[in-house]
């Protein structure tokens, strides 16, 4: 989330009318991320959100609002998406913006200081409960930030200036990526693929809603697993073992990993926490859009939890977290 794209008080009113929502009140940018343009708008209807996909095609859109609409079909805490008065729920402002209107959710995002064991296993029992009510919803979209994409960021990188110290991170991420590329062959389906704190809301130490689906494509499910622990899992970038244990012990209540999903988990986490990196370098250091109004968001985050991942290594990492999680559900 972030602002890319700067409406004015008259565009704000006028795509609102083509959704339900009431008149406009008060509108203001919202300056929280990487990707899309949000605004935080008040109407004589109530609270919401409205965000533009930015640099994405009316098929992008139309993959998350059919997957959000079967979640709330399912009964799963995900937005509301307000409909347009002519049908549907996205209006294309041009070929490569999207633009949708989505109800306000209650409750608050934690403080990373705040989460405990119980979020995460609360956490991770809305990444299963949705691996499971997805299973019937036939559309697909390939992963944008797939190993053969990341590899495309990495070389774009690789050809632009940048200081030594850059430099010598992105030669460290090609070796990590071909290092830890992940299995082929693994259960698959719908994936979030950005489960971090900053998507979650609770309430009274409740989950009440999970958002931004807009990264959500087809992929192997345990890989959303090791995206949720990149980020649920730590405290001042170091891996508390108890955290992630309760993630996937929340997880395994509706869903219980394969063989070769217990196998494969460490290393997906060493991927995600790599994936997440490389685009930060791309995002922050290396390609740096001017005018966006957004948070700097720093690659070496992950950089330190990958580091926090080998340090735990494979064994410890089964025994301590993946073993007795599985065990006790």
């Amino acid at each position: 989330m972030a602002v890319y794209t700067h409406l004015s008080e008259n565009e704000l009113r006028r795509y609102i009318q083509v959704f339900s929502v009431g008149e406009l009140i008060e509108a203001r940018g919202i300056s929280a991320g990487t990707i899309n343009t949000i605004y935080e708008i008040n109407t004589t209807h109530g609270r919401f959100i409205l965000r533009i996909l930015e640099g994405r095609t009316r098929s992008d859109a139309r993959f998350e609002e059919e997957l959000i609409v079967h979640l709330t079909n399912n009964a799963l805490k995900v937005p509301k998406m307000m409909g347009v008065s002519k049908g549907g729920h996205v209006v294309s402002i041009n070929p490569r913006q999207q633009l949708s209107i989505f109800e306000y959710l209650p409750g608050r995002e934690v403080a990373v200081f705040e989460v405990s064991d119980e979020h995460c296993r609360q956490v991770g029992r809305f990444l299963s409960d949705m691996h499971v009510a997805c299973r019937d919803l036939g559309r697909r979209r390939r992963n944008r930030f797939d190993l053969e994409r990341l590899m495309e960021i990495l070389t774009h990188c690789e050809q632009i200036p940048v200081s030594d110290e850059i430099s010598t991170e992105l030669q460290s991420i090609r070796k990590r990526l071909e290092d830890h590329k992940p299995p082929k062959h693994l259960p698959k389906g719908i994936v979030h693929g950005d489960l971090f704190i900053d998507n979650v809301r609770f309430s009274h130490g409740d989950l009440c809603g999970v958002l931004d689906f807009e990264m959500a494509s087809t992929g192997a499910l345990s890989y959303d697993i090791a995206v949720a622990l990149c980020d649920w899992a730590f405290s001042q970038n170091v891996l508390i073992p108890s955290r992630a244990r309760a993630l996937v012990e929340g997880y395994t209540e509706n869903r219980r990993l394969t063989p070769a999903e217990k196998k494969a988990l460490y290393g997906l986490c060493l991927f995600a926490a790599t994936r997440f990196e490389i685009t930060r370098v791309h995002d922050f250091e290396v390609v740096v859009s001017p005018d966006a109004d957004r948070l700097h968001k720093d690659y070496r985050h992950f950089k330190d939890r990958l580091k926090s991942f080998e340090d735990m290594g494979k064994e410890r990492f089964e025994a301590e977290i993946l073993l007795p999680a599985c065990a006790a559900s």
